[in-house]
C-alpha cells in the first residue's frame, strides 16, 4: 500500500474518491490540504483570529485550519508519503492575498459569505491575473521552499506534478455540449505556473490527454475542471506506473 500525499484541488482530489475510483486498493492517503495556493502552503503558520473559522464545517473545516495553521508543512514528516502529488490549479485560479505576516488563498468560494472574508483586504490580492510579476515571483520562491521541504521531510517520496487543465466540452449519457466561458487563457495561466514548478522541484508530469470531457451530469455539478471519470482511472494508471517503476523523473516529465 502506497502512502500519498496530496496538494492540490478537485482535478487530483477526484482520482482519490471512491465514487470514481478502487485507489483504496493500492493507495493510502495519508495527508492532505485542497485548494490552497502553494504560496500559502509555504508561507509562515497564522495565529488564528477571532471567527476565522465561523461558518466552516467538515471538510471545508479541515481545508481552513490546514491553509490558517500550514499543516501540510507540519505533518508531511511524520506522514511519512510514498507519493507527493500537486496540482496548481489553485494558483492559476485564485492567487493569494497578504494576511497577517504570512498569505492566505484569495479563494473566492471558499470564504464567500463567511465571516473570514471580512478579515481580509480582498483588494490587495495577488493573482497571476492582476499583477502576474509579483505573482510569479512569490510562486517561485515558494517552490523552491517546497522543494527544500521535501529534501528534509520526505527525501524518499516521488513527486508527481497534475498537469490537468480545463476543458471547453462536456458530456451526458446522450448530449455534448460547450462551456461558455474560452479556457485558453486560463490553461496558459495553469501551464505558466507548472513550468514555474517544474523549474525549481524536481518532479515527474503527468499530463492529461486532449479527449478528455467535462462530465455533464457529474455529482459535483458541471464544471470545465469536474471531468469524466474515465480521466481518473488514466490519471490513477499513470500514477502506477511511476511509483512502480521508479524510473528518473527526466525520463517520465
Amino acid at each position: 500500500m502506497k502512502r500519498v500525499a496530496l496538494l492540490g484541488s478537485c482535478v487530483t482530489r477526484n482520482t482519490f474518491n471512491t465514487r470514481f475510483t478502487d485507489y483504496k486498493a493500492r493507495y493510502s492517503l495519508v495527508l492532505e490540504q485542497y485548494q490552497t495556493s502553494l504560496i500559502s502552503v509555504m508561507a509562515a503558520p497564522i495565529l488564528a483570529p477571532s471567527g476565522v473559522y465561523d461558518g466552516f464545517d467538515g471538510f471545508e473545516l479541515r481545508a481552513m485550519k490546514g491553509e490558517i495553521e500550514k499543516t501540510f508543512a507540519k505533518r508531511l514528516a511524520e506522514a511519512c508519503p510514498d507519493v507527493i502529488i500537486v496540482d496548481l490549479y489553485t494558483d492559476a485560479m485564485f492567487g493569494c492575498v497578504p494576511f497577517q505576516d504570512s498569505y492566505i488563498t484569495l479563494n473566492r468560494w471558499r470564504l464567500r459569505e463567511k465571516p473570514a472574508a471580512k478579515l481580509i483586504d480582498a483588494n490587495s490580492g495577488i493573482t497571476p491575473w492582476n499583477c502576474p510579476k509579483l505573482f510569479h515571483a512569490l510562486l517561485k520562491e515558494a517552490s523552491k521552499k517546497f522543494s527544500d521541504l521535501v529534501a528534509h521531510s520526505a527525501a524518499d517520496a516521488i513527486v508527481v506534478l497534475n498537469c490537468a487543465r480545463a476543458v471547453q466540452h462536456w458530456r451526458t449519457a446522450d448530449n455534448i455540449g460547450q462551456f461558455e466561458e474560452d479556457i485558453t487563457a486560463f490553461n496558459e495561466q495553469w501551464e505558466t505556473a507548472d513550468a514555474i514548478f517544474r523549474e525549481c522541484v524536481p518532479c515527474s508530469s503527468i499530463k492529461m490527454p486532449r479527449k478528455v470531457l467535462g462530465d455533464g451530469a457529474h455529482i459535483h455539478g458541471r464544471s470545465n475542471v469536474h471531468y469524466e471519470a474515465s480521466y481518473h482511472e488514466y490519471f490513477l494508471a499513470e500514477l502506477d506506473h511511476l511509483v512502480n517503476h521508479k524510473q528518473p523523473c527526466a525520463l517520465l516529465a
